[in-house]
């Protein structure tokens, strides 16, 4: 039944491919790793002027409130567009080599966790100029920080087992993922949306997940777990599902993407 998610003896495949695409994706620009840490920055300064300046949208604290919605939602963006597109982006490999397609899914993730741990930095250290407190809550930052992998990981999957047989997804994936980057209230508080239709906003993952984020790192207060929870089921069953897709159509990647 599980033998669809049996990449446990790919491990070594993973870690490797994973480390050679960071490595590859350094490379590629001048800064190297120090992009990866200055692009949330960057991305923070772009928000603030729009939302903070031009639209009036500040509050007390307003940049690490959204600094911490800016890096969990590039590590989710990230990660869903490299993941999805992993198998298909490998078509020289898929072609010629005869193991278990699933494990470009899960090095493009892994890839994308390590560039995502430099984002962390310029982070805590808008936390500490801003002199925001570390609270016993700050313990669970990495609990929710693994349920959004498993989330991306949950979404991925299905559309990196898909994506090589109908490319066109991807294009709406990109168009979803825009949609979704409004609701996840990354320069706003959700609370501050109208009351008739904030269940549409609390419907996306990404806006309990970035609020989550902000109550272990600014507010000291303890994350829905219950909801957590929930996320966590339904990305399982999505890791599942994709990993069950990518084995089903194993033989005919060979055949589509020659």
């Amino acid at each position: 039944m599980f033998q669809c998610l049996n990449v446990f003896a790919y491990r070594e495949l993973i870690w490797h491919k994973a480390w050679a695409d960071f490595q590859s994706s350094a490379a590629r620009t001048y800064l190297g790793v120090l992009w990866w840490v200055l692009d949330p920055l960057i991305n923070m300064a772009v928000y603030y002027l729009v939302f903070g300046v031009f639209m009036g949208q500040r509050q007390e604290g307003f940049v690490p409130f959204l600094l911490v919605g800016i890096v969990m939602w590039r590590f989710f963006e990230s990660g869903m567009k490299q993941g999805s597109r992993a198998i298909l982006s490998s078509s020289g490999l898929v072609t010629q080599v005869a193991f278990h397609k699933v494990v470009f899914t899960f090095s493009s993730m892994l890839t994308q966790t390590i560039q995502m741990f430099f984002s962390l930095i310029p982070l805590a250290l808008i936390l500490i100029i801003y002199g925001v407190h570390p609270s016993p809550q700050l313990a669970l930052f990495p609990v929710v920080l693994f349920v959004e992998l498993l989330l991306i990981m949950g979404l991925a999957m299905p559309m990196a087992a898909l994506l090589p047989l109908a490319p066109d997804l991807g294009n709406l994936q990109d168009n979803f993922l825009r949609l979704l980057f409004y609701f996840s209230g990354i320069f706003y508080t959700i609370a501050h949306v109208p009351a008739n239709i904030q269940p549409f906003f609390w419907l996306n993952p990404m806006a309990w997940i970035i609020h989550a984020q902000r109550q272990c790192l600014l507010d000291g207060e303890t994350p829905d777990f219950k909801v957590l929870g929930l996320i966590v089921c339904l990305s399982l069953c999505g890791i599942y599902l994709g990993a069950w897709i990518t084995w089903k159509l194993d033989q005919i990647y060979g055949k589509r993407m020659v």
